[in-house]
């Protein structure tokens, strides 16, 4: 079933190449099948031909935050926010995205925006400990992590928590 959605995404794109929404599409199907160089691609094709589409720089920078090149994850996802502000995943992910770059007071707001969507507070709170505890906020990450005590099936919470304890003695 996969091999045939993708080769009918890419006779689409072949029969119609300045289409955006076809390279979108093209796109997100090898973001869903992990073939970041390749969403990346498309995606870029698909910015060519319509720059100011926020779904497109959202999708860009996802694609380059899953492969790991922060600098241009980081670029991509910000334009997002310019143009859907109200964008928690992408607010998320440009937090993930500082923290990746050492970029810890960056990453604070927009790990706090996170925070407002259920599905991503778990990480976000993560994120946010350990952007406060390298900023010395030692207070302020053990308060974001005290949410975790009854959600944590990995143990990092626990292991963050006493590793903050740790520092403040």
């Amino acid at each position: 079933d996969d091999a045939l959605a993708l080769a009918a995404m890419d006779k689409a794109a072949a029969l119609n190449p300045n289409a955006p929404r076809v390279r979108q599409l093209l796109a997100q199907n090898y973001a869903d099948h992990y073939e970041w160089g390749k969403a990346i691609k498309e995606y870029q094709a698909a910015l060519r031909l319509a720059p100011d589409l926020a779904g497109l720089h959202f999708g860009l920078g996802t694609a380059f935050w899953q492969a790991g090149k922060w600098t241009q994850a980081q670029q991509q996802l910000e334009h997002t926010l310019q143009i859907t502000p109200e964008s928690t995943v992408a607010a998320y992910e440009l937090g993930d995205t500082d923290i990746n770059l050492g970029q810890w007071e960056k990453a604070v707001p927009y790990l706090q925006k996170a925070l407002a969507n259920p599905n991503l507070a778990r990480k976000a709170r993560l994120d946010l400990a350990k952007a406060e505890s390298q900023l010395g906020r030692y207070s302020d990450a053990l308060q974001n992590l005290l949410p975790l005590e009854k959600d944590d099936p990995d143990g990092k919470g626990h292991f963050r928590v006493g590793m903050l304890y740790k520092k403040i003695g």
